[in-house]
């Protein structure tokens, strides 16, 4: 979900603009293994692929975001990520063995394993959410990212300190200078 560089800025870098990027940005984030990517099937159309990846991005942010400002999510927006749900459970298959008792079938290693896993733990998120730790980040205007705050005291206020902390403090350091 957090995959636009400075959501809320007049332009804003999309890391998956391309197949590639999705790919290896789904290596990377480890929604999938190097192994697997190896083995998955990416012949897709791109163009159809990228439009689903940036449906469900925007179906999962805006869930999140709804969360965080207190509103009501609609059954009708909750519609894509359920599909993939759907999607990603018909693709399992019950295997004793395995992490969960559960493995992939290997007609599952297509393009859109990660859109699955994706909508997975999304599902296993909401399950175990604390509402109160989901948060925005306070660069407004600018990064629009969300993080889950996972500090003791639940007070964090950026989604990285070593980036938007770290300007939003020299910003303020600045005006007491100049003041």
């Amino acid at each position: 979900m957090n995959t636009i560089h400075d959501r809320d800025a007049p332009v804003a870098e999309d890391y998956l603009s391309d197949a590639a990027r999705y790919f290896s940005w789904s290596a990377r984030s480890g929604l999938i293994t190097n192994a697997e990517l190896r083995k998955l099937d990416q012949t897709a159309s791109p163009r159809r692929l990228l439009a689903e990846v940036r449906k469900l991005r925007e179906q999962v942010y805006n869930l999140f975001a709804d969360v965080i400002d207190g509103g009501r999510v609609s059954r009708a927006s909750l519609a894509p990520i359920d599909k993939w749900i759907h999607r990603a459970w018909s693709d399992l298959e019950f295997a004793p063995k395995a992490e969960d008792c559960l493995s992939w079938k290997s007609s599952a290693l297509d393009s859109y394993l990660p859109l699955k896993r994706v909508a997975l733990s999304s599902l296993a998120f909401m399950q175990n959410l604390e509402p109160e730790r989901l948060k925005r980040c306070a660069a407004k205007g600018e990064c629009g990212w969300l993080f889950y705050d996972d500090s003791k005291s639940n007070r964090r206020r950026w989604c990285a300190m070593d980036t938007c902390g770290a300007i939003a403090k020299m910003r303020r350091y600045r005006q007491r200078l100049d003041t």
